[in-house]
Formats: C-alpha cells, structure tokens, sequence
C-alpha cells in the first residue's frame, strides 16, 4: 500500500468518524467501507450530482477541493478535487 493511498485511507477515516450516522460503526465496519472505496480525480468543472436526481449507488466524500452548485444549471460542478466514492 503506497503512502498516498495510506494517507486517503486516513482522511476518510477521519471524515467517518465526524459523520453522525457512520460514527457509530465499530473500526471493523469502517474499515470494511473503507475497503470499498475507489478514489477518483475529478477536474474542475466536471459534473458530479445533478440536483434532483436520486444517487443511490454512491456515496461521495470530497478529500480535497470542493464541490459548488452551478448558477446556470441543477448540477454541482467542483473545483479539482480527489473523491473516494463506494
């Protein structure tokens, strides 16, 4: 296991652990989501979610970056940002 993907691993246990409902879950829970999780780049400005629309198959977290709803349109764009997402 590389040190990036140790360090991803980190954050997203981090961000787990702050999450209301996933807070709850024993270390071996989280680890076995964490376990699930692709990481992927995702360049500024590319569409993530459009609003409205139901997403049920992921779950995202941004790592690094952030997201931002368009003005001109109901989707969220991001600037560049590396997201887990299961």
């Amino acid at each position: 296991m590389g040190i990036h993907t140790i360090v991803y691993r980190n954050k997203i246990a981090d961000c787990l652990a702050r999450s209301r409902y996933l807070s709850r879950l024993d270390n071996l829970s989280l680890e076995k989501i964490i376990d699930c999780l692709v990481i992927e780049k995702v360049p500024k400005g590319q569409e993530v979610v459009k609003i409205g629309q139901p997403c049920r198959e992921k779950l995202f977290f941004v790592l690094e970056g952030s997201l931002e709803k368009s003005l001109s349109s109901t989707e969220i764009d991001i600037e560049e940002a590396d997201m887990m997402h299961g």
